[in-house]
């Protein structure tokens, strides 16, 4: 397994538990799926996927007006 890949793991573990908690606190499902399906397509690259602080931001604020 590449390095890539096993950051992706990594970021996967940290992530998931706490967009699951706040998909359920504040009753967002979507948020959760969006980031499982984020996750997977970073990790099928084979050099990841960079995003930048700002792509956060913009995506968090897409997924809390749909």
């Amino acid at each position: 397994m590449d390095q890539s890949r096993k950051i992706v793991l990594w970021a996967a573990a940290i992530l998931l538990p706490a967009a699951f908690y706040f998909s359920v606190i504040t009753e967002l499902p979507h948020v959760f799926v969006i980031t499982v399906i984020l996750l997977v397509f970073s990790s099928l690259k084979s050099k990841g996927w960079r995003v930048s602080d700002r792509s956060v931001i913009y995506l968090t604020g897409l997924a809390n007006e749909t």
